[in-house]
């Protein structure tokens, strides 16, 4: 949390780490004159930051560093923060056995614990910096965009659980995910694909202006059923992007609106695309 990234030897004893263990080099660096170490991956850090709150359990320490790392404005707390839901699956847990004794079930139930109080209570509005005046419109733009972003960020913390049960629980009010215009990477669609499939109870989709590429759209697919407002528009798709998005229309044959504007899909494809549209019999709106 402090941005420190190169330590020496008195770091390592603080941290009661044995600077001759063979062990070392799997995950730090050395360097010499002076002597510094490095870990290989800054995730490396993070995952061994979260790590420490499984290995070493105190529920005033874990309390505390979930309220420090949400409180960053400039979101450094972020992968430590996947990396504590990811430890709380048992299945995670289990490719580290030997490292864990029984204490890691009970740091799970808390960090538990606190993403449900955390989804509730919205993530807790961030304080904006600055005092300038913004126009009413471009105000409201901003807040939404962030609001989005926060969506996508639970969405991740919830992902990395693989806790299907709380998924469904904590998106149960949810009938439409809107994250029209936040920039979506494959991994992000891959996050999406199974968010969505654990909600059997989402209808609609927007993700317009997401700048969704051929592979996102791919990861994304196998997530998508039960829909009945899709909307993809904006993204530059290509013509190979026919075929899955095929598949798509395939496994969503109640679809009432379909929005695949300002994509570039005329090509070699677009036949299979065309094909998959004449089976949606209930569509009012296409696009």
């Amino acid at each position: 949390m402090n941005h420190t990234i190169i330590f020496d030897d008195r770091d390592l004893e603080s941290f009661h780490v044995d600077n001759k263990s063979k062990l070392l080099s799997s995950f730090l660096m050395e360097s010499e004159e002076p002597v510094s170490y490095s870990f290989l991956h800054l995730t490396v850090q993070e995952f061994f930051s979260a790590f420490v709150h499984y290995a070493d359990y105190s529920p005033e320490k874990l309390q505390k560093s979930l309220e420090k790392a949400k409180s960053y404005p400039d979101g450094r707390g972020e992968m430590f923060l996947r990396f504590l839901c990811g430890l709380s699956d048992a299945t995670t847990r289990s490719l580290l056995t030997g490292y864990l004794d029984t204490r890691a079930a009970q740091a799970s139930r808390d960090v538990i614990t606190w993403l449900k109080n955390f989804i509730t209570g919205g993530g807790e509005e961030e304080e904006k910096e600055g005092g300038e005046m913004l126009e009413a419109g471009e105000e409201e733009r901003l807040e939404e965009s962030e609001n989005k972003k926060q969506l996508l960020r639970t969405f991740f913390y919830l992902f990395e659980t693989r806790n299907k049960v709380l998924v469904q629980e904590s998106l149960q009010s949810h009938r439409t995910l809107d994250l029209s215009y936040v920039p979506l990477s494959a991994l992000d669609c891959t996050m999406l694909s199974f968010i969505i499939e654990c909600c059997s109870h989402i209808e609609g989709l927007h993700l317009s202006g997401c700048s969704i590429t051929p592979e996102g759209l791919e990861r994304l697919a196998p997530g998508l059923h039960n829909l009945r407002d899709l909307r993809l528009g904006n993204n530059n798709l290509p013509d190979s992007s026919c075929v899955p998005l095929a598949s798509v229309i395939r496994n969503n044959p109640d679809l009432k609106i379909l929005v695949l504007s300002g994509n570039s899909l005329p090509g070699p494809d677009l036949s299979v695309l065309l094909e998959a549209l004449s089976g949606l019999r209930r569509l009012e709106e296409l696009r």
